[in-house]
């Protein structure tokens, strides 16, 4: 009679390195699933546990690194959307606009600048529901502040603003701030005009200039701002600061602050420019001739002495010569005589 031994119950002395399965007299012992070899010798290659918590690591990896990279990318969009609208509010004299706000108490009491989120907050979203009327420049939303004020909210049409300044003035940097605000040009948006060009031909730079950085910059709020800080003459050319005279161009700089107002009507008329640049130019033209006479009643005073030394130096002849040199014609002139 033969006794079968189930070696499978006993797998410290019959090794198994898979799933056992007794037969008669001996047994078969099977690699795990996705491994081969000898279950008896060793199983090679990784098992589907293995394999199925790699690929399920290897998805929730790649998953990772997918959401990592978006939330990556929205902040990095988001840092560079604050650093654009930080830009623009720069170049477009939101700097001075805040200054010109803080430096005055009426300023602040009368005007307020809100932020892109405030104002969509007031519409709800900029809802359509709120629309009270629509126009070629934008549309206006009925809007409530955060303390129960109604106001009126326009929002403006997305035009590529070289564009729209080039239908207007033809070069971005001369169209005036207000005309963003109202849409209304006005005979002072020529003013403004006026002023960048005045601006241009101090500094020798162009209305929107370029720093090392390769920054764009308005050039009318970068006058401005040199001008309240009393440097203007760290823009202004060279040639012009060699050349002309201090308080002329001083003169046309506070000309062109003025006509550079962020409020149009403290701005002065053309008139008034065209009077006041006629001024300095008279001005100008009186110290040159005033100049001018100073330096030949100089050489004519040198002539006098080199005559009168001429007369000296003949007494040792005669007197006749003494008078005849003092008496001659030639020598009548060379003395000045002022009328004034």
């Amino acid at each position: 009679m033969f006794a079968d031994i189930d070696e499978c119950k006993d797998p410290k002395k019959y090794t198994c390195h898979g799933k056992c399965h007794n037969t008669i007299g001996d047994y078969e012992c099977k690699c795990p699933l996705g491994m081969s070899g000898d279950g008896k010798r060793g199983c090679g290659g990784f098992g589907i546990i293995t394999i199925i918590i790699s690929v399920v690591g290897g998805v929730v990896g790649v998953l990772l690194l997918l959401i990592g990279g978006w939330w990556l990318y929205k902040i990095m969009e988001k840092r560079k959307s604050i650093e654009l609208k930080q830009k623009f509010f720069r170049q477009n004299g939101g700097l001075l606009l805040q200054q010109q706000l803080s430096s005055s108490d009426q300023g602040i009491s009368k005007t307020k600048v809100f932020s892109s989120e405030e104002l969509e907050t007031s519409t709800d979203g900029f809802n359509v529901n709120r629309i009270l009327g629509q126009g070629g420049q934008g549309t206006v939303y009925k809007g409530m502040l955060a303390d129960g004020v109604i106001v009126a909210v326009k929002r403006s049409l997305s035009v590529d603003q070289t564009h729209l300044t080039t239908n207007v003035q033809g070069t971005h940097g001369y169209l005036d701030p207000e005309y963003f605000w109202s849409s209304q040009y006005t005979d002072k948006s020529d003013v403004y005009s006026f002023g960048v060009v005045l601006a241009e031909l101090l500094t020798r730079q162009k209305a929107i200039l370029t720093n090392e950085s390769q920054e764009r910059k308005n050039l009318a709020a970068h006058f401005v701002l040199l001008m309240q800080e009393n440097k203007i003459f760290d823009i202004v050319d060279a040639p012009i600061k060699e050349h002309c005279p201090k308080e002329d161009v001083i003169g046309v700089a506070n000309i062109a602050m003025r006509c550079l107002n962020l409020n149009g009507k403290m701005r002065p008329t053309m008139k008034q420019v065209t009077s006041e640049l006629e001024r300095i130019i008279q001005l100008s033209q009186k110290k040159d001739v005033q100049q001018n006479n100073e330096e030949a009643d100089q050489g004519i005073t040198a002539q006098v002495i080199s005559a009168r030394d001429d007369a000296s130096t003949s007494i040792t002849c005669s007197s006749f010569q003494v008078d005849q040199a003092l008496s001659s014609s030639d020598v009548e002139p060379l003395v000045p005589f002022k009328t004034w």
